[in-house]
């Protein structure tokens, strides 16, 4: 949720970020929506103010054994004006918060507006393999080697699933262990999160209520899953310190965690070409840091240092990518892809 007092007191600023992902907000009703807001919660504070000191004279009249009959009356009509003031109340905060909740984050001064379109290849390491003869696909080995079982794990789980077999679960779970030893040489302590979160936790994670619909729901409730089955890890390490105040001195948190990630969607923006792209179950690996806001930048590059250099490492020719702001996701500022 973005800062309510940055909407305030800079709006203009905040519209013209939101355009850069190619939206446009009526922020001007919501400041009057705010303002009617702000104004009922004050009202309600006078209200409930006026009937304390009902209440306080009507206890001293009564030790006093004077006349409260007038005040009872007066009592009766605030009380009824402080129930219609707290039910306008409640109307406007959650108005407020319907429109505060639509909103994404604001993209970072130097992400560049539009779509795909603009992204930007920052730097391309290594070289595209050549080969004496015609390569097979991914899928072609995979099945031929014996390494994923695609109609059994259709069979199984339906569209969108596959089995590792044999070397193709031992690839996996290597490439899996390669991370995790990566990630521990670098101080970063290893969590293993459950694979059921509350709503709260996809709350947090900027994910509900707008994307509540891509999670597998676990089990309904009347405003949003009350548990699902986690779409990444990330979902669950943005919430380890949730409710919870960080001192200096604490900083910074530097997490990774590993899980299996359940998704509705499958696939990506190209989905239509034949291979094993993100299915409804798929293995991840995940960096997590809670710094201070400083710091943030620092560990941003930190954290992209790092995924790039496990891919350098794997000895494939990748590049570097830093995303236009639409093609990030509602809770990113700033984004890049390393494609291999």
């Amino acid at each position: 949720m973005l800062d309510i007092t940055l909407i305030r007191e800079h709006p203009e600023r905040v519209q013209h970020a939101l355009a850069k992902r190619g939206l446009q907000v009526d922020l001007a009703s919501f400041l009057k929506l705010d303002q009617e807001y702000r104004q009922a919660r004050t009202a309600v504070d006078d209200l409930r103010g006026e009937r304390r000191q009902i209440s306080a004279e009507v206890a001293r009249l009564r030790r006093a054994d004077g006349e409260i009959a007038a005040l009872r009356t007066q009592a009766k009509a605030v009380g009824a004006d402080l129930v219609q003031s707290e039910e306008r109340l409640a109307a406007l905060e959650a108005a407020r918060g319907a429109f505060l909740d639509e909103l994404p984050n604001l993209p970072d001064d130097d992400v560049v507006a539009g779509g795909k379109e603009n992204n930007k290849v920052l730097r391309t390491a290594g070289h595209p393999p050549a080969f004496p003869f015609d390569p097979r696909d991914h899928i072609d080995l995979a099945q031929r080697l014996g390494l994923i079982d695609y109609e059994r794990g259709v069979k199984l789980g339906g569209t969108g699933h596959w089995i590792y077999r044999g070397n193709g679960a031992l690839l996996e779970w290597a490439l899996l262990n390669f991370f995790v030893q990566a990630h521990l040489r670098d101080g970063y302590e290893f969590i293993l999160p459950p694979h059921l979160l509350t709503y709260e936790a996809g709350y947090t994670a900027g994910q509900f209520p707008k994307f509540a619909d891509e999670v597998f729901v676990v089990e309904p409730g009347e405003s949003g899953p009350r548990r699902f089955l986690l779409p990444t890890s990330e979902t669950a390490l943005v919430n380890l310190h949730r409710d919870e105040t960080l001192t200096d001195a604490e900083l910074p948190r530097k997490y990774f965690a590993y899980s299996p990630c359940y998704r509705k969607e499958i696939g990506g923006y190209r989905a239509s070409e034949r291979g094993t792209l993100r299915g409804h179950q798929f293995d991840k690996v995940e960096m997590f840091q809670f710094v201070r806001p400083d710091a943030s930048e620092a560990a941003h590059q930190e954290l992209l240092r790092k995924a790039e250099q496990l891919v350098a490492d794997l000895g494939l020719h990748y590049r570097v990518t830093q995303l236009a702001a639409g093609d990030t996701t509602s809770a990113m500022a700033k984004a890049f892809d390393i494609e291999v």
